[in-house]
């Protein structure tokens, strides 16, 4: 059997709660915001190609251990995935989409109970004072329900943490 499908039926496999999916506007609004800037010593079209690839990104994310496309689309708008990070998993759908520069997803389920909404956008520029390098800002809005609301702050400090060293793998990616 082909391992996307193991992969697939793996991740299928796991209780998960709904989340409300929300588009990249939201993002500004959310009640918890993470954001990261990390220099990348490649070209912003270099690091795009890595974003591109949905289906991947196990291999520089720190954090995500597992990455399986769902359905036919495999880029752009309204591709879906399912993603395993930091022990939790998750199925999302991408919903804003620029070439070369931005991808934005968010959550439709998630295996962790407590979260309403997560959105999530990784953009990328060049570096105005190194064309040969990158910026690449990663931004997490979330919102809780039930148990977690209270549990807020150690959760922007968790998420924080855990979305840096995301973005800081990029970095090392491609040292």
């Amino acid at each position: 059997m082909d391992s996307r499908v193991l992969g697939v039926l793996a991740l299928a496999a796991v209780p998960s709660y709904q989340l409300e999916e929300r588009d990249s506007i939201w993002l500004a609004q959310a009640p918890l915001v993470m954001s990261n800037e990390v220099s990348v010593p490649a070209s912003a079209a270099q690091v795009f190609a890595v974003l591109a690839d949905i289906g991947n990104w196990q291999a520089w994310c720190t954090g995500v251990s597992e990455t399986v496309v769902v359905g036919p689309l495999t880029t752009g708008v309204g591709a879906m995935r399912k993603v395993k990070a930091g022990g939790v998993r998750f199925e999302e759908r991408f919903v804003a989409w620029e070439d070369g520069v931005r991808v934005t997803f968010s959550g439709l389920t998630t295996s962790a109970p407590g979260f309403r909404s997560l959105v999530e956008d990784w953009s990328v520029a060049p570096d105005p004072t190194d064309p040969s390098k990158s910026v690449l800002t990663q931004t997490m809005g979330v919102a809780l329900s039930g148990a977690l609301r209270p549990l807020a702050g150690v959760l922007r400090w968790y998420l924080q943490r855990a979305t840096r060293r995301g973005a800081l793998g990029m970095a090392r990616h491609f040292a």
